[in-house]
């Protein structure tokens, strides 16, 4: 604990801020406010009565600590350290934090959530994870691992409880981040640090190369406009 300190860096001295609005998709504005803190690497969604949920990476560490002191199971990972997290909102601006449950245990390292809405009403979290038997345990940085890195995806139908956590893809070249797109019910796309298709509706992906940038997108998001024009952030 002493080692993640306030002073260090990471999850637990990151937050979220915003939210920031557009009118045309490409000019945003906002005070930047934080709305969130000790968490990092947003992914929001919204219901159908307009509630907001959002998971991110948890950087909580009294709620590790106490975790650790309960024995507890962590459900979700490491809470506070490689662990999701959840939030709800009415409005975007304030935000409360919730339950996020998982049907099955997830890799000790479960981070960078992406969410996807599907053709059934339901929803799909795909996150970036190693397994704890490939965690490098002495290794100071918890991204060195001796392994691929692995895309897993649950679903879900109230983005909170979550069930059936499969992994989708493993990228020998390693991989972070994930951002995932449907063009049809069955045809899905992918970024995890290389491209990836799927022609099952995201439940498994190959590596793909028609899928192309001219630089190396960090973190990215990907949507689909009213126009109909795709556009990555």
């Amino acid at each position: 604990a002493d080692s993640w300190a306030p002073d260090q860096n990471g999850p637990w001295t990151h937050g979220v801020r915003g939210p920031y609005v557009s009118t045309d998709s490409v000019a945003f504005t906002g005070d930047g406010a934080s709305v969130l803190q000790s968490a990092s690497v947003p992914d929001v969604a919204a219901r159908e009565d307009g509630t907001l949920v959002m998971i991110y990476v948890d950087g909580d560490l009294d709620a590790l600590l106490a975790a650790a002191d309960s024995h507890t199971p962590l459900s979700t990972g490491l809470i506070g350290f490689g662990g999701l997290g959840a939030a709800t909102s009415a409005d975007g601006v304030a935000w409360t934090k919730a339950k996020l449950t998982f049907d099955l245990p997830l890799p000790a390292y479960a981070v960078d959530p992406e969410l996807l809405a599907l053709p059934d009403g339901t929803w799909a979290l795909y996150f970036y994870g190693v397994p704890a038997a490939e965690l490098c345990a002495n290794a100071p940085d918890p991204f060195l691992v001796p392994s691929a890195h692995r895309l897993y995806r649950a679903v879900s139908e109230d983005l909170l409880a979550w069930t059936g956590v499969t992994e989708v893809w493993q990228n020998p070249e390693g991989g972070v981040d994930p951002t995932v797109w449907c063009v049809d019910s069955t045809r899905c796309y992918g970024w995890f640090s290389a491209g990836i298709v799927s022609d099952d509706g995201g439940v498994s992906f190959v590596a793909t190369d028609t899928i192309s940038a001219s630089w190396n997108p960090q973190v990215p998001e990907v949507v689909r406009l009213a126009s109909g024009e795709w556009r990555m952030y």
